[in-house]
């Protein structure tokens, strides 16, 4: 019997989409840390450089980047290993992909080890970021809120 006949019209669909999403955020959250420490830039020009916390990093000047993805590196010791299975991972999601049969369980623990790694290194880049925001004066604060307001070119406030 095909699997396909006992799923609700639409659900392979969103499954699709749910990959695409999830291997879209891993690849631009390990292209914006690979890319910061080879010192080039992780993506191609034009599009945001830190599609997380945006205007926010853009803000700081290089030294305070730099620091930062120190801090982050230092708060992740398992970054490099963490790396490796992030491709064993695309590469048995590939694998599945590409296999006769689909095998929608084996695929969601995929997404599930990569959501929980991606959530750890969410909060441990807020965590960094936060210190650093702590870490500023007053005066440095302000001037950030007015460079992001100024960025957003006014978008913010909008409803």
């Amino acid at each position: 019997m095909d699997d396909r006949q006992d799923q609700t019209p639409g659900a392979g669909r969103a499954v699709r989409i749910a990959l695409f999403v999830s291997l879209a955020i891993n690849l631009i959250i390990v292209g914006i840390v690979l890319g910061a420490r080879a010192g080039g830039h992780p993506m191609r020009p034009g599009m945001r450089q830190d599609a997380v916390f945006g205007p926010l990093t853009d803000g700081f000047s290089r030294e305070e980047r730099r620091a930062l993805r120190e801090r982050f590196e230092a708060a992740s010791p398992g970054f490099r290993a963490e790396r490796r299975e992030v491709a064993a991972d695309f590469r048995a999601l590939a694998a599945l992909l590409q296999a006769e049969a689909w095998d929608r369980a084996a695929a969601e623990a995929i997404l599930a080890r990569q959501g929980a790694r991606m959530e750890i290194r969410m909060a441990t880049g807020r965590a960094v970021l936060l210190e650093h925001l702590d870490e500023l004066t007053p005066e440095a604060r302000r001037a950030l809120g007015a460079q992001i307001e100024h960025r957003m070119g006014g978008v913010l406030g909008q409803d």
